[in-house]
């Protein structure tokens, strides 16, 4: 209730770094326009993802080992518009050698609404959006038998 509902701009680069902005920052440009920097990087970083949520809605960002992580987008540090922001290993609790590959905007997890998933090897996995509303830390068990494992013990 203390965090003011409005939109919010929400970048991440290739190596890693990730901001959010109001959406009022920016503005139309007009005809012949120079243009605003909407960020500065490294040399050979670049924007990968840019994505416009509410803030309070869900950030559903996926790794390349499988696993799932869920943030609300207020939770994502706000930056300057010409900042680089903040690397996600600050924001995420992520393994070594692991990076996030995709984010995805959800305003609520509702039970008619699915997730597509495509591997590079060609397997399609269709999931209810239900199942990634309860948030855990590490991300949840990609494997049921490991998942089972890591409770017993």
């Amino acid at each position: 209730d203390l965090i003011d509902e409005e939109d919010m701009v929400v970048t991440m680069t290739h190596f890693g770094y990730v901001k959010r902005l109001p959406k009022t920052t920016y503005r139309a440009q007009r005809r012949g326009g120079k243009g605003v920097t909407a960020m500065t990087t490294k040399e050979e970083d670049y924007v990968k993802e840019v994505l416009v949520a509410h803030s309070h809605d869900y950030l559903l960002m996926f790794s390349n080992r499988g696993r799932l992580y869920i943030k609300k987008c207020y939770e994502i540090p706000e930056a300057g518009r010409t900042s680089k922001g903040t690397n996600l290993v600050n924001v995420l609790s992520l393994e070594p050698d692991e990076e996030i590959t995709a984010i995805l905007s959800v305003a609520e997890f509702t039970a008619d609404e699915y997730l597509v998933m495509l591997t590079r090897q060609g397997i399609v996995k269709r999931v209810n959006l239900m199942a990634y509303r309860t948030r855990r830390t590490g991300g949840p068990c990609g494997d049921r038998r490991a998942c089972r494992e890591r409770r017993a013990r």
